[in-house]
C-alpha cells in the first residue's frame, strides 16, 4: 500500500488508482513483487512472523470504498503468497472502528491497535481468534510523565486480564532514543514481579 507513496506520492498515488487503472496495476505489481520477496527473505532468515504496515488502506486517508474495492484485493494478493503469518500495523493510526473489512485476509494473526483504539471494540468486531496487540502510544513517551504511562499501562492490562489473545505492545511504532531510562525502567517492573516472573504469564 505504501511502497508507490515513496515512490511517486500520496496524490499522485491516488490519481493513479482512480482514475489510470493500467499504470496502478504496473505500480502494484511493482510494490507486490517486492513486498513478497522481502517477505520471504525474512522467513528464510528466521522470523517468526512480519509486521506489516498498511497506513495507505486507512479510512482516515481513503474512504471505505476505495478501500474495499481497491486496495483490500491488492493486500489479499500479497498476502495469500507468504508463508509466513502477518501483524497488521496501522501505523499509529486509529484502527478499532474499521478492522472488521481486514479480518478475511489471508495469513493474518493479528492486530496492533492505537492507544485511542478501544480493544473491547476491536475485539467485538473482530472475535476471539485474532491476536490483538497495542496499545501505548510509543512516539509519545519522552513527553509524558512515569507515573502517567504506568497507570494506562496498568489500566490496559486490567481491561485485558481475561483475554488471552492479547499482548504488550507500544503502538505507533518505535519509543524514542531520549526517552528517560528510567521511565522505561518503570514500565518494566509492571511486568516483572521482584522474583523475575512476569506477573501476567
Amino acid at each position: 500500500m505504501d511502497i508507490p507513496i515513496l515512490l511517486i506520492g500520496i496524490d499522485a498515488w491516488l490519481e493513479v488508482l482512480l482514475f489510470k487503472p493500467e499504470d496502478a496495476k504496473t505500480v502494484s505489481e511493482i510494490a507486490l513483487e517486492h513486498f513478497i520477496n522481502l517477505a520471504k527473505a525474512y522467513a528464510k532468515a528466521g522470523a517468526a512472523f512480519l509486521v506489516t504496515p498498511v497506513m495507505f488502506a486507512n479510512t482516515a486517508l481513503v474512504n471505505p470504498e476505495i478501500s474495499r474495492e481497491i486496495l483490500i484485493p491488492l493486500l489479499k494478493e500479497g498476502f495469500s503468497h507468504l508463508d509466513i503469518p502477518i501483524v497488521f500495523h496501522y501505523g499509529g493510526n486509529r484502527l478499532a472502528d474499521t478492522i472488521d473489512l481486514y479480518r478475511d485476509l489471508p495469513n493474518l494473526l493479528g492486530f496492533v491497535l492505537d492507544e485511542r483504539d478501544s480493544f473491547d471494540e476491536a475485539r467485538k468486531r473482530i472475535g476471539p481468534d485474532f491476536i490483538l496487540m497495542g496499545n501505548l502510544n510509543g512516539p509519545y513517551m519522552p513527553f509524558r510523565s512515569t507515573s502517567d504511562i504506568i497507570e494506562t499501562t496498568k489500566k490496559l492490562l486490567e481491561n485485558r486480564k481475561t483475554d488471552r489473545k492479547f499482548v504488550f505492545a507500544t503502538s505507533g511504532a518505535d519509543i524514542p532514543f531520549d526517552t528517560e531510562p528510567d521511565t522505561l525502567a518503570a514500565l518494566r517492573d509492571v511486568f516483572v514481579s521482584p522474583s523475575g516472573v512476569s506477573e501476567n504469564a
